[in-house]
C-alpha cells in the first residue's frame, strides 16, 4: 500500500533543482501556504482570508467570462486586482519564485478557480497597461505583461502524496504516443459527484 503521508523532507527529495512546490490551505478565517524547493521550506498566512479569496477570484473569473441575458461576454481583464491578489498570496515569497523554472501548484478553496497563472508578479506590467490605456491604448492588449505563467512553468496537484507518486511512476513502456479529447459534461446530479475538485467548485453551472 502506497503511504499518503508525505514529510518535508521526503517532498524536498522530490523536487528536482529549479522546482518549488507551494500549498495553500483555506481554513475558518484564514490562508495560509507552505512553499519549498529541495534547498529551503517556509510557511506563513497569506494576506487575504479565504471569504475575500472568494469575492476576489469571482471579480476576475467574472472579467474573463460573464454569462448574461443567454450570451457570454469578456471584459477587459483586471490586471490592477490580479497584481494585488498576487501580492496577498505569494509575496512573502516573491523572490523564491522568481528563481524558479517550475512549480508544482496545490491550491485550496477559491483557487481552484482560477489559474495561478493569470496572477502579475510585477507593479512595472500595471503601469505600462494603465499608461497604454491612457493615452488610448486597446483595453485588450495585455503586451508585455510578467504573467506568473509566463515566466516559471505551473503545474497542479492535488496532494503531495500524489505528486511524488506520479513523480515516481515508471515510465511507460507503449511503443507509441496517445492522445485523447473527450466532452466537458457540466456536473449534474444525474452524473454523480464524480470529477475534479476544481468542478466540484463551480457547480452544475461552472462552463469552464
Amino acid at each position: 500500500m502506497v503511504s499518503t503521508d508525505v514529510t518535508l523532507e521526503e517532498l524536498q527529495e522530490t523536487l528536482r533543482p529549479g522546482e518549488g512546490y507551494l500549498k495553500l490551505a483555506t481554513l475558518d478565517g484564514a490562508t495560509f501556504a507552505i512553499f519549498a524547493t529541495s534547498e529551503m521550506a517556509r510557511a506563513y498566512r497569506a494576506g487575504v482570508d479565504p471569504e475575500a479569496l472568494e469575492a476576489e477570484v469571482d471579480e476576475l473569473r467574472a472579467t474573463i467570462a460573464h454569462v448574461g441575458n443567454g450570451q457570454t461576454l469578456t471584459f477587459p481583464f483586471d490586471i490592477e486586482r490580479s497584481r494585488a491578489l498576487y501580492r496577498s498570496l505569494f509575496d512573502p515569497v516573491d523572490g523564491q519564485l522568481a528563481s524558479l523554472r517550475h512549480l508544482v501548484f496545490e491550491p485550496d478553496g477559491a483557487m481552484l478557480r482560477l489559474p495561478a497563472n493569470l496572477l502579475v508578479r510585477d507593479d512595472d506590467s500595471v503601469d505600462r497597461y494603465i499608461e497604454r490605456i491612457t493615452q488610448g491604448g486597446d483595453e485588450y492588449d495585455f503586451t508585455g505583461t510578467n504573467w506568473l505563467g509566463r515566466a516559471v512553468r505551473i503545474s497542479t496537484a492535488v496532494s503531495p502524496s500524489a505528486f511524488r507518486d506520479a513523480r515516481n511512476a515508471p515510465r511507460s513502456s507503449a511503443q507509441h504516443e496517445y492522445i485523447g479529447f473527450g466532452e466537458n459534461t457540466p456536473l449534474t446530479e444525474a452524473r454523480g459527484t464524480t470529477g475534479t475538485r476544481s468542478a466540484l467548485a463551480g457547480g452544475a453551472d461552472c462552463l469552464w
